[in-house]
Order: C-alpha cells, then structure tokens, then sequence
C-alpha cells in the first residue's frame, strides 16, 4: 500500500543493487549487485531485509533477471 517504506538492502557498502524483481511466490524479491566483487550477480532478500542469499556465484557478470510466469490455465486438445 505505499506505507511504512524501507530499503530492503542497507548496509551493502558501495555496492549497486539493480533490476529487482518478486520471485513467483512474492515472498523474496531478486536483484543483481556487485556486492562480492566487480561483477554483477544475483542475489535473494526476504521481504524484511534481514536475509540476503547469492543465487549465482561464477564469473559471469548478471545485470537483470526476470521470472517467466506460469500460465493461468492449460489448454489441451482432444
């Protein structure tokens, strides 16, 4: 609703965070950073801040991310 609005993640240093994006459940939002170096990789925080998670840890350097949804309905054919 816009309400009580805080930076999910402070404390980072330097680093950029960018693209943020929901996962399909809503409970974690995704992102890209470089927090860990100077690539860009990505990383999961719970919707209060508290816990950051890597998702990718390679040399590939990831600038954005996004979840394909599911489909609604599926249709099949006879």
């Amino acid at each position: 609703n816009g309400e009580g609005v805080y930076l999910l993640t402070a404390g980072d240093g330097s680093a950029e965070d960018r693209s943020p994006v929901f996962t399909p459940d809503s409970r974690l939002v995704a992102f890209a950073s470089n927090r860990a170096g100077e690539v860009f990789q990505i990383y999961t925080v719970d919707l209060r801040g508290t816990t950051i998670t890597p998702l990718m840890q390679d040399d590939s350097d990831y600038q954005a991310l996004d979840y394909k949804p599911e489909p609604l309905l599926r249709l099949t054919q006879n």
